[in-house]
């Protein structure tokens, strides 16, 4: 359930020579987007902190260049359009190539990501490696739960958005099941739904770029570098979705 939040911020104002402090209250209502929530955490003393971890699709592998992989898109996004002032802000990638969260959790990086104090954290499953490694959907949530917990001890106020990796030709439609018997997309189904099911927010990344190739008439393997990563123009699809999203109401 939306809930109404206030957010007070001091600015200085100069006036015939001298500065004054005033307090403005921002209400923060059902129609307020993510991006007015980081142009809003930009007027604080630490500024907007923004954060990403997961694995290589978080990580942009397959861009030809970090610029276009979707989180570097996003950030040029905020910068540009929303925050022309220059206000404070830091986007972070703690997402690791290859990684789990579970391995995520055990190498620290999990706690790297807590030191930082985001205001924001975007959560990439990973499942594409969950899956690959044979891990235990029961593991994986039980990785994502674990994840949470460290965030919301450490951080309180750090709100947290999931999302699905992409669409892949290699793991594509279920025909190939690993070691437990399990489809790439057994376990984006069983962890939407056990995310969902904790009302944790969650960005289906999966099915509205699939959508958005279709509508297109752009076929999947040409929006992937290597069948699993996304390439520019899979990372630029990427980046319209989390576009959208952002611009709705805030989920939290």
């Amino acid at each position: 359930m939306k809930k109404t939040m206030l957010l007070v911020f001091t600015s200085i104002l100069l006036f015939s020579g001298s500065a004054v402090s005033a307090k403005t209250i921002h209400s923060f209502s059902e129609q307020t987007t993510i991006y007015d929530y980081i142009v809003s955490e930009s007027y604080s003393k630490n500024g907007a902190k923004v954060a990403v971890i997961g694995s290589s699709v978080a990580r942009g592998k397959g861009a030809s260049h970090p610029m276009f992989s979707w989180f570097r898109l996003l950030e040029k996004e905020v910068r540009e359009r929303h925050l022309p002032h220059k206000k404070k802000l830091s986007f972070h990638n703690f997402a690791k190539s290859g990684y789990t969260l579970n391995m995520l959790l055990k190498d620290g990086t999990v706690e790297k990501l807590v030191k930082s104090e985001p205001d924001l954290v975007m959560i990439e499953t990973g499942v594409v490696n969950s899956y690959q490694y044979h891990q235990s959907i029961k593991e994986t949530e039980q990785a994502i739960e674990k994840t949470v917990d460290k965030i919301k001890k450490a951080t309180p106020d750090t709100k947290i958005l999931f999302l699905s990796p992409n669409p892949t030709t290699v793991l594509y439609n279920g025909k190939i099941d690993n070691k437990r018997n399990h489809s790439y997309q057994d376990y984006l189904k069983a962890t939407e739904q056990y995310i969902k099911e904790n009302e944790w927010p969650y960005i289906d990344i999966y099915r509205p770029m699939a959508k958005r190739m279709a509508d297109s008439s752009i076929d999947l393997q040409d929006t992937l570098a290597d069948g699993v990563h996304p390439n520019n123009i899979g990372y630029y699809i990427w980046f319209q979705v989390m576009n959208e999203y952002f611009n709705q109401p805030i989920p939290w």
